[in-house]
């Protein structure tokens, strides 16, 4: 939890620096847990609701939903 965290700031400090979004994009790869994936869905909403050009973020939203879907077998 802690990593999601201080990637959360990279994001927010930078929403367009790439190396943020491939550290969290690999962080919820790893992880097993649907509530988490819910949770970084919300992060990269709120950013994208101040950033939303963010190429970056849109992009990973829909690798996490894609994510959410193969631990949940939507």
């Amino acid at each position: 939890m802690i990593e999601f965290e201080l990637v959360k700031q990279a994001l927010y400090i930078d929403p367009n620096d790439q190396s943020g979004w491939l550290y969290h994009r690999w962080l919820v790869g790893r992880g097993d847990d649907p509530a988490v994936l819910e949770r970084e869905i919300g992060v990269i909403t709120e950013i994208l609701e101040l950033e939303p050009d963010s190429k970056c973020a849109s992009i990973l939203t829909s690798s996490v939903f894609v994510f959410l879907a193969i631990r949940t077998k939507f």
